[in-house]
């Protein structure tokens, strides 16, 4: 395709930074997918809501009956304000448990999760889950409102769809 030719400003005159703005060459199909690809690209993994004043022992049985390693815990606007994960339990709960099972799961959860947007590249859910430890994340709109649940299986998969013909490991 011709590029359009473009006159120079005048001096003085509002030269848009853009304008010469050349998209950036990838080496391959993988690390365009890593820089440009955004999460909402990769399916969510299924997910457990609940309530922050649910009881401890009423989020566990949820977490059980369900086989899930946690749920992300919501305000009345749907908002993430915490999670509650299996990792709570052993360091929060499993010494405690007569003492705590019947408390609020506000005041045993993790307030305030790690969450990626919806809008965030791959690269970054990525460094998000291997800088904090996590194998999932929770995926928020601009609002904070939960979007879904995004899982390290499921971005290495979608990546590998990505990897150059002739890759070898």
């Amino acid at each position: 395709m011709a590029k359009r030719e473009r006159r120079q400003p005048e001096p003085g005159e509002f030269e848009d930074p853009l304008s010469n703005y050349e998209p950036k060459e990838y080496e391959d199909e993988l690390e365009r997918s890593l820089v440009e690809d955004i999460v909402e690209a990769v399916p969510f993994d299924d997910h457990l809501k609940a309530r922050s004043d649910m009881t401890v022992a009423d989020a566990i049985q949820l977490m059980n009956d369900n086989n899930f390693a946690c749920v992300v815990v919501m305000d009345e606007e749907h908002r993430a304000v915490g999670i509650f994960s299996e990792r709570d339990v052993l360091v929060r709960v499993a010494d405690h448990y007569e003492d705590v099972k019947g408390r609020r799961l506000s005041d045993i959860m993790t307030a305030d999760p790690v969450t990626a947007y919806s809008s965030d590249t791959l690269a970054r859910v990525l460094n998000v889950m291997v800088s904090g430890g996590f194998r999932h994340v929770p995926v928020v709109d601009q609002d904070n409102k939960l979007q879904g649940m995004v899982g390290v299986r499921k971005v290495t998969a979608y990546l590998q769809k990505h990897f150059p013909q002739n890759y070898q490991i």
